[in-house]
């Protein structure tokens, strides 16, 4: 590879830099997914409470929770973390759109037994069980559909021959596993 960034012009720190632009392109990546994920998460509670309660909803929010803005926003930052926490943002991870969807599903059944716990602990009963059902079809499918549309996008980039990234490992001993840890 120096050979050939020397035969370029290039010296070694430019190299370097290519791939540090890269990690950053992915790091924007990650983190405009896990934008999208909270957004979507909140979109479908405001949705399944328009459903639920019609156009008054905010109001019944509000007679059940103080400041329920703050409360979606928050419920948005927590959905966030449990796809983090299950490893929902390590990209390319998940070789088949039924596994990125098995997994996606999994990670919406913990936080669906999160919030049915935290509703008992905190003797919220009051909460609509409508409004749930409706709030978590379409939180799932919102974000199972933004998945699949994104899986889909870059595979149409990849075959006009974009956003591709070939390395070639050679060995399986630890330095070979740890740098294509670091790849990712």
């Amino acid at each position: 590879r120096r050979e050939e960034q020397a035969q370029e012009g290039q010296t070694a720190s430019e190299g370097v830099e290519e791939g540090e632009v890269q990690t950053q392109r992915l790091a924007a990546l990650r983190a405009m997914l896990m934008l999208a994920d909270a957004i979507i998460t909140m979109a479908a509670a405001v949705v399944a409470g328009r459903f639920r309660f019609g156009p008054d909803w905010y109001m019944v929010w509000e007679t059940l929770l103080p400041r329920p803005a703050l409360w979606l926003v928050l419920y948005g930052v927590i959905a966030v973390a449990t796809l983090w926490l299950l490893g929902l943002y390590r990209l390319r991870a998940r070789w088949t759109l039924r596994s990125e969807v098995r997994d996606l599903f999994r990670a919406l059944v913990v936080l669906m037994v999160v919030t049915f716990s935290v509703l008992y602990l905190f003797k919220l009963d009051q909460v609509s069980r409508l409004f749930l059902i409706y709030f978590f079809l379409l939180e799932t499918t919102g974000i199972v559909v933004t998945r699949t549309a994104l899986r889909f996008f870059f595979r149409w980039l990849r075959r006009r021959g974009r956003a591709n990234r070939h390395t070639l490992i050679v060995g399986t001993g630890e330095h070979a596993r740890r740098y294509l840890d670091s790849m990712e």
